[in-house]
């Protein structure tokens, strides 16, 4: 057995069901998750934590982002993954985090960034993908650290539905996840 490659102690935080968690929580010999914080109670994510012993947390509705990096700091948290995070993060906040926080989006940024990327590229017929990037006060405008093209342009045109688009962007965001948690230092 290899022994286990420790990348930096993350929090993820999600809001949906945690297919993306699920693929770091597949390979903590070599991902240090700590903390797993979500902005919605009935996050599948929360439980597929709890079921690995990692602490998980409930934001409120409100949430007070001083405190949040102060518990941050006193856990010993030294990066954030938004996997599938669907709230937009105060300026303050992304600044105090600079350089240390990524983000997964479904489309080849700078193409499609903001919601429903998916959809939108392909009813474009545009090529589709995923992008991780870092995560900067501008929406989606952080710069690259990986991308994988998961369909080529005119996949709709060619009878790839909207239902099979969406899982080889499930299982690219995955890929991609873990790649860049081992990865990105």
């Amino acid at each position: 057995m290899k022994p286990p490659i420790r990348t930096r102690r993350w929090a993820v935080f999600i809001s949906g069901r945690g297919s993306n968690l699920q693929a770091l929580l597949d390979q903590l010999i070599d991902v240090d998750i700590r903390w797993v914080l979500s902005s919605k109670a009935s996050a599948p994510g929360l439980l597929r934590a709890r079921r690995q012993g990692i602490a998980a947390t409930v934001l409120p509705k409100k949430i007070d982002w001083a405190e949040l990096d102060r518990e941050l700091r006193r856990r010993g948290i030294e990066a954030i993954f938004l996997a599938g995070f669907m709230k937009i993060i105060p300026e303050d906040f992304v600044r105090a985090w600079a350089g240390r926080m990524l983000n997964v989006h479904p489309s080849l940024l700078p193409q499609y960034p903001g919601l429903n990327a998916l959809e939108k590229s392909y009813d474009d017929n545009a090529p589709m993908g995923v992008t991780v990037h870092v995560v900067t006060p501008e929406m989606d405008a952080g710069p690259q650290v990986f991308q994988r093209r998961a369909l080529p342009a005119g996949a709709k045109a060619a009878g790839v539905s909207a239902r099979e688009a969406q899982v080889r962007i499930s299982r690219a965001e995955q890929r991609l996840v873990r790649e860049a948690v081992r990865k990105w230092r």
